[in-house]
């Protein structure tokens, strides 16, 4: 394990949500005061913390993918940090995330992607589909009504119906 990693942070309103490696997930309430910057801290969330892979913000929603239990699927509440559902355990190292429309994308370094109601109470996949025949490490991108998928060996154009 790195001392660190490269997850970006969310901003949402006057927060910028921020993750790393065993650290949780939080939020810092960032504001201008007397000509000078100021952070303070709004939120801390420690049943989830991100490592390697960056969340995505739908609506009010935080999804992302979470390497406690060996990798989970998350949802939190952006404004208050709260855990929404939490999706079942030991899904891979790590996993990237798009929005497409009303789905969340989750492309997981074991190549499985999973589609996911962006607005969803609970974990309900729609649907998934094996899409790698390698690890894939590389970030899933979004074409029309298309995904392209790169794993070790190949890069792959799979449509969307």
């Amino acid at each position: 394990m790195y001392d660190q990693n490269s997850v970006t942070s969310v901003v949402f309103g006057d927060l910028v949500i921020v993750s790393g490696v065993e650290r949780g997930v939080s939020a810092w309430r960032v504001h201008r005061e007397g000509g000078r910057w100021d952070a303070r801290p709004a939120w801390e969330n420690k049943e989830a913390s991100f490592y390697m892979s960056s969340p995505v913000l739908v609506g009010v929603r935080l999804l992302g993918f979470s390497h406690r239990q060996k990798g989970q699927v998350v949802a939190l509440d952006a404004a208050t940090g709260r855990l929404l559902w939490a999706g079942p355990g030991r899904q891979g190292e790590n996993a990237s995330l798009i929005v497409a429309g009303g789905d969340a994308l989750v492309l997981t370094t074991e190549g499985e992607l999973l589609v996911l109601k962006a607005d969803a109470d609970r974990f309900a996949p729609v649907a998934t589909c094996g899409v790698g025949d390698s690890a894939t490490w590389a970030h899933l991108a979004l074409a029309p009504n298309a995904v392209l998928v790169k794993d070790v060996r190949t890069l792959a154009l799979w449509r969307l119906p």
